[in-house]
């Protein structure tokens, strides 16, 4: 009987530990324009960021850009350099999502940046600044968390709806 716990208990744990990030990507040949912003993310105002953390453009809930978090050495943060991607030279509104690969959550950021083609917003040395607020500890009973959420996304990544 306890062996049968232990099955079940290491299961759930691998669940949490090696769970995938999200099923997010794009295809930048469908779009005409593009434009580039150099993001911090900060949760509950702390800088974060690491390889395996993913920021991600969004227009009307559809995928415009994502990225990886890289380090940027004369300052030793993390930096997102995000291409984002449009079919209108301007007048569309991008919002932001950010996987934590820690938490294993994917946090609405509260920021929303309007789409100009050829625009570069900020640098690696004076990033645009993105804040998100929830619990990074992946799920505790932190009442903040309104704008968390743990688990895979399914977006409509190719905007069919679907």
């Amino acid at each position: 009987m306890l062996k049968k716990y232990l099955a079940l208990f290491s299961f759930i744990v691998s669940g949490f530990v090696l769970a995938d990030p999200p099923d997010w990507s794009i295809n930048p040949p469908s779009y005409e324009f593009s434009g580039s912003v150099s993001a911090g993310v900060y949760l509950n105002d702390v800088m974060v960021g690491s390889e395996d953390d993913i920021l991600a453009g969004f227009v009307d809930g559809e995928i415009r850009g994502l990225v990886t978090g890289l380090v940027f050495p004369p300052t030793g943060n993390y930096i997102f350099s995000l291409l984002l991607y449009s079919n209108q030279v301007s007048g569309e509104t991008v919002n932001f999502k950010f996987y934590h690969a820690d938490s294993d959550q994917v946090f609405d950021l509260n920021e929303t940046l309007a789409f100009e083609s050829d625009m570069i917003i900020a640098n690696a040395f004076s990033p645009y600044t993105l804040n998100g607020y929830g619990d990074t500890d992946g799920g505790g009973s932190d009442d903040s968390g309104d704008f968390a959420y743990s688990g895979m996304p399914d977006w409509d990544t190719n905007g069919d709806g679907v």
